[in-house]
């Protein structure tokens, strides 16, 4: 299975770029705690703001076995409730700068089917590079899309099944986001991306659909697990 794939969407990446530029001007970045000079603005929130929703999401995911790191993770409830993170589909409202051509390519996703969430403007400063991490337990359906808006080629997207550089040429690409990865920087320029959560409901992807197999998984979880852990013995 290939480790990115390209969706049959072509961009304006001239639009992008503009509208970018603009928001950039208007309103100030939300900086991450963990990647101080990086940030960004979110696109879908969970209260209508752009400020909301960039607690970090990846640390909440943690080994279980310090000698197998990559492989056995567990989600740390506790943490995530700490930051006041909640399910991705709850990051779903509209910000005031999901506007303008962002609010088309948005439309244009939703439409084919791929309900976007949790979507951002996200920036990655030049020099810089994320701790490997996987946003997902590996048996969860984590899918983000990616349509990068400034990049150069020395700035690569790294997961444990192979590495590459996403050209800004209006293409979208999506990655399962529940193998390990990182992004490496080491270009002159911000990386500047937007980025969000999908689930392929239409089957538009080879290779990321989400299919009976991830709706039952879903089930259990939502349904199965809550009522185990109520009846399970103190």
């Amino acid at each position: 299975m290939p480790t990115f794939e390209k969706l049959p969407f072509q961009f304006d990446i001239n639009q992008l770029i503009q509208q970018y530029k603009h928001i950039e001007q208007q309103f100030p970045m939300v900086i991450r705690p963990d990647l101080k000079g990086n940030g960004g603005w979110s696109i879908l929130s969970s209260n209508g703001s752009y400020k909301d929703g960039w607690y970090m999401g990846a640390s909440c995911f943690e080994s279980n076995d310090k000698t197998s790191g990559l492989k056995k993770i567990q989600l740390n409830s506790k943490k995530i409730n700490s930051l006041q993170g909640k399910p991705s589909k709850k990051y779903s409202v509209p910000t005031e700068i999901c506007t303008g051509y962002i609010e088309e390519v948005m439309a244009l996703l939703k439409k084919n089917g791929l309900d976007p969430t949790r979507a951002r403007i996200a920036k990655i400063a030049a020099g810089y590079s994320t701790l490997w991490h996987r946003d997902g337990r590996p048996t969860d359906y984590a899918v983000r899309l990616h349509i990068p808006i400034l990049t150069h080629t020395d700035v690569i997207f790294h997961t444990e099944s192979g590495s590459r550089h996403l050209p800004a040429d209006g293409s979208a690409y999506l990655i399962h986001v529940n193998q390990m990865h990182n992004l490496e920087n080491n270009s002159p320029i911000d990386r500047i991306h937007l980025i969000m959560d999908i689930r392929d409901y239409k089957g538009i992807s080879q290779f990321h659909k989400y299919n009976l197999k991830n709706k039952l998984h879903d089930f259990f979880k939502r349904i199965c697990l809550p009522i185990r852990h109520r009846f399970k013995s103190p």
